[in-house]
């Protein structure tokens, strides 16, 4: 993986998020590239499907791949040859106490540990005296839904809608705190 997260908005790929140590931040891209090309190919305008751009970008460790990427106030395509890594990504990116009563958690996705991850954090802090939190989502790209699911159960008391979904050929369908949270009373 070359380290991104991107979403694809009017046949564009933009870069969600750069992870923190990644090839691609390595390589000096940024939040909110487009990329415009993958090996020359060119990936923008040209009705590309989401699941097309992680099999172009992904590939063994250590393999290259050019990627040209078009941004805000640069005039000129900006190329980037991103020799590819293993991505091993932590939903927490940082946690400790900011005084002796609040906490600070920065949550920078939602993937398969994202809940584990809060867990340990949250039980970390409240032993360390935690009263309040500032819980930090800037730049967080998103994820696994079920993840957000279960981080907001740690905030709500029981039978609270957290969220639903409804689309035009599926049911509604609703998910609610099933206990009373780790912290639920900030304590």
């Amino acid at each position: 993986s070359i380290g991104i997260t991107f979403r694809i908005e009017s046949d564009t790929v933009y870069v969600i998020q750069v992870l923190d140590g990644g090839p691609a931040e390595k390589v000096g891209m940024l939040n909110g590239d487009r990329i415009v090309t993958i090996n020359d190919t060119i990936v923008s305008g040209v009705g590309i499907e989401i699941e097309d751009i992680p099999k172009k970008l992904k590939g063994p460790k250590g393999t290259r791949v050019r990627v040209g990427v078009k941004r805000e106030g640069v005039s000129e395509l900006l190329n980037f040859d991103i020799r590819r890594d293993v991505i091993l990504t932590h939903s927490v990116s940082y946690s400790g106490m900011l005084n002796d009563e609040i906490g600070y958690i920065h949550l920078t996705t939602f993937s398969a540990t994202t809940y584990k991850e809060m867990y340990n954090a949250v039980k970390d802090l409240k032993m360390r005296g935690m009263k309040r939190l500032i819980f930090d989502l800037r730049d967080n790209g998103g994820g696994l839904l079920h993840q957000a699911i279960n981080v907001v159960d740690m905030f709500l008391p029981a039978n609270q809608l957290i969220v639903y979904t409804e689309g035009r050929s599926e049911s509604r369908s609703e998910s609610y705190s099933r206990h009373g949270g780790i912290f639920e009373k900030g304590e």
